[in-house]
């Protein structure tokens, strides 16, 4: 189990550093294909201020992207990993 913590925050870096290289700027959108459980498009959103669509064909996917989507509004602790 600890080897999946270490797993999910060197992933969650790995997104922080790839949005800061992709210079967003407030009012751009960014678009996710493929987009899984939703988090490089809510981080985006969240920490830059774009709008953001996210697709993704998988049903069982896409239900687990909007259940995190409802936590993450609630304030869950269910939000991204951030070192």
């Amino acid at each position: 189990m600890e080897s999946s913590r270490y797993r999910d925050i060197a992933l969650a870096s790995l997104v922080v550093v790839a949005l800061a290289a992709a210079r967003l700027q407030p009012g751009e959108t960014v678009c996710d294909i493929g987009c899984g459980d939703g988090r490089i498009v809510y981080l985006a959103v969240k920490d830059y201020g774009v709008k953001g669509t996210g697709f993704e064909l998988s049903p069982l996917v896409y239900l687990l992207a909007k259940v995190r989507q409802v936590l993450w509004r609630s304030g869950a602790r269910t939000s991204p990993a951030r070192t």
